[in-house]
């Protein structure tokens, strides 16, 4: 892989998370009179958000990896 293709790949997927607005972490805990409508509808958000979230560090991961390995062919 070229450097400057890493380069690129690596500016344009920081790019696109700076566009991103980020959810507020909360730690709240559920409210006692919660439905159970309600409460499927936030467990789905939460769900839908850690998807969200695991995606994107599996996305930093493989970019993180491939860097090592040039760097790795680069050094030897």
């Amino acid at each position: 892989m070229n450097v400057h293709t890493l380069k690129y790949s690596w500016k344009q997927h920081h790019m696109k998370r700076k566009k991103k607005p980020t959810a507020a972490r909360s730690t709240a805990v559920a409210p006692d009179n919660e439905t159970a409508e309600q409460k499927l509808a936030r467990l789905e958000r939460e769900n839908a958000q850690l998807k969200k979230t695991l995606a994107q560090l599996e996305m930093d991961r493989e970019i993180l990896q491939r860097a090592e390995a040039f760097f790795a062919k680069k050094c030897e």
